[in-house]
């Protein structure tokens, strides 16, 4: 029975990290495919930055 036991715990490894393996990459397309989604969406890009005003110089009027 030990023997049994003990070729079983490296198969049960293997399956563990096969499982784990299989998660990280749907999880890696799921965020991929939202990425993709909100370039897609009009309205939601970040705002285009200015040239922002340089310290010590203000507008006077």
């Amino acid at each position: 029975m030990a023997v049994a036991g003990a070729s079983e715990w490296p198969i049960a490894v293997a399956v563990g990290v096969a499982t784990e393996v299989i998660t990280r990459e749907q999880a890696a397309r799921k965020r991929a495919e939202q990425a993709k989604e909100q370039r897609r969406q009009p309205g939601t890009e970040p705002p285009v930055r200015t040239q922002a005003a340089q310290p010590g110089k203000t507008a006077m009027a």
